[in-house]
């Protein structure tokens, strides 16, 4: 059941960070990207 769950949290996460990105336009997008890239390091 965990994986499907994980599958699940990743598509919303993904859905979420995509969102915000369109609502902050496109500076927000290049400044979400930023931020994304610093967190996965």
């Amino acid at each position: 059941m965990m994986p499907i769950m994980g599958i699940v949290s990743r598509h919303n996460e993904y859905d979420a960070d995509k969102m915000g990105s369109e609502l902050g336009g496109s500076a927000g997008a290049i400044e979400l990207a930023n931020a994304l890239r610093k967190t996965g390091k």
